[in-house]
């Protein structure tokens, strides 16, 4: 009896210490372009005032869509901070490069000509490797009697490659594109 004992405890130790452990992967939203438009002393005129995101995308794990309306957080494959953060640190930069100006984060709005704010309502992959980016944007125009341009981006693409790196590279992508409408908007009106 003792000795099924003993051969119950090794074996189920064996068994503990093959268990794989997975690691987490985390992931950040920074623009591959280091360098943006140079300070020279002049306040920024454009502000990006705020970027709220869906609530099903606050958490950690990167989203997709398994079908139907639902959604699937991972797991192992997360932001290293939360999305809303990584998204305007990401946005402001890509803003910044695709209208050559400064675009600030912080200061004071009465300083800004141009008070951007963003709501991103879809942010995620599918299964078929689909990936959807839904942004409503508004943009007031202090300088312009606080006239108000409201703005809604859909784009979709697809992954380039699977798996979650490709996913992450595909949201930068997305990120980009709505700079470029937000640019768009505002050179219209400047």
């Amino acid at each position: 009896m003792r000795t099924l004992f003993l051969l119950t405890i090794v074996f189920a130790a064996a068994g503990c210490s093959s268990a794989v452990v997975q690691q987490e992967n985390q992931y950040l939203l920074r623009h591959a372009v280091s360098n943006e438009v140079e300070d020279d002393g002049v306040p920024a005129r454009i502000g990006l005032a705020g970027l709220e995101v869906a609530a099903y995308l606050n958490q950690r794990g990167l989203v997709l869509a398994t079908g139907g309306n639902v959604v699937k957080p991972a797991r192992l494959h997360v932001w290293a901070e939360p999305i809303n953060q990584g998204a305007l640190t990401y946005l402001r930069k890509a803003l910044s490069l695709s209208m050559s100006a400064k675009v600030a984060v912080f200061g004071t709005h009465a300083d800004w000509d141009h008070v951007i704010e963003v709501f991103i309502e879809t942010f995620h992959g599918h299964q078929d490797g689909r990936v959807e980016l839904v942004a409503h944007v508004q943009i007031r125009h202090v300088t312009q009697n606080n006239n108000v341009t409201n703005l809604t981006v859909a784009e979709t693409t697809r992954l380039q490659s699977d798996g979650y790196d490709a996913l992450v590279e595909t949201h930068k992508e997305l990120l980009d594109r709505l700079a470029s409408h937000i640019a768009r908007a505002l050179d219209q009106t400047r």
